[in-house]
């Protein structure tokens, strides 16, 4: 059986915005969440890789750094 695995990317620097996108609030939560959520519905495992320096919430996903 194959299985498939989904990318979440967190780790830019923000030096356009100014602010983390990922963390962004929309409808009372982060897009990073929205993102998870969506991506879960579509593959079997869910990988977030961000920088060192991001904050990222309490996240239902695999973290690598």
């Amino acid at each position: 059986m194959v299985s498939t695995a989904g990318v979440v990317l967190c780790g830019g620097l923000s030096s356009r915005m100014g602010r983390p996108k990922a963390l962004l609030s929309w409808c009372g939560r982060p897009l990073v969440r929205h993102m998870l959520d969506i991506l879960r519905e579509a593959v079997d495992a869910v990988y977030v890789v961000s920088s060192e320096s991001l904050a990222l919430p309490e996240l239902d996903a695999t973290v690598v750094v």
